[in-house]
């Protein structure tokens, strides 16, 4: 194959993939594996050579979620490249980041997916925390770099204050990958991201 991929290889991709498509657009638990085998144009026997039953396909979306939905491993490295910028564009930067990530169709079914079986399935649940965590995380170490440049001299706990932006992102995140899911706008969720990065950049969480 080209891409240098087995062509083992390649059908275990594509029946991830396709399972990924229909287990947002069905339920994980609507979704048998003959539909996933006939979207690939395989065989259902032809499947198991490759997962052992729909659980293991499902811990697999669950394994490709959590490798690329992270933020950067050095936060420092990726905040340096927005050295100069007002903190109003920073913010946006770091949106621009995650929503780049969020417009990818993979990763947006993917979170549909966790959002429907994180209160029935542990595992999904565990994933949405941790993923939650890391982008928190990343979320207070960019208020205390902007705060250590003079950026938010008007915040009295930028670590708090990052988090109250991570938390309250997330939440407009999550509408915006409904809409987009469902076929609803989406300008409204964006505009409310963009008042978010203001909102906090001008004072709005002087307090925290």
């Amino acid at each position: 194959m080209s891409n240098g991929q087995s062509p083992s290889s390649g059908t275990k991709r594509a029946i991830l993939e396709a399972a990924v498509r229909l287990f947002a657009k069905h339920g994980y638990a609507a979704t048998p594996l003959s539909m996933i085998a006939a979207e690939v144009g395989i065989r259902k026997p032809s499947l198991y050579n490759h997962y052992a039953n729909k659980e293991a396909i499902l811990a697999a979306v669950f394994e490709l979620f959590r490798t690329h939905v992270r933020p950067p491993q050095d936060a420092e490295s990726m905040l340096a490249q927005l050295e100069g910028r007002s903190a109003e564009q920073v913010l946006n930067g770091m949106i621009d980041w995650y929503m780049t990530h969020t417009d990818q169709a993979e990763i947006a079914d993917t979170w549909i997916i966790l959002s429907e079986e994180q209160f029935v399935n542990a595992a999904a649940a565990q994933l949405i925390l941790e993923v939650t965590e890391r982008m928190v995380e990343f979320t207070r170490s960019a208020f205390r770099w902007m705060h250590a440049r003079g950026l938010l001299p008007h915040l009295e706990n930028p670590t708090q204050a990052g988090e109250a932006f991570g938390y309250a992102f997330r939440g407009i995140r999550l509408e915006y990958v409904l809409r987009r899911h469902h076929g609803f706008p989406t300008d409204e969720p964006r505009r409310r991201m963009q008042a978010l990065a203001q909102f906090f950049a001008t004072g709005g969480g002087m307090n925290l």
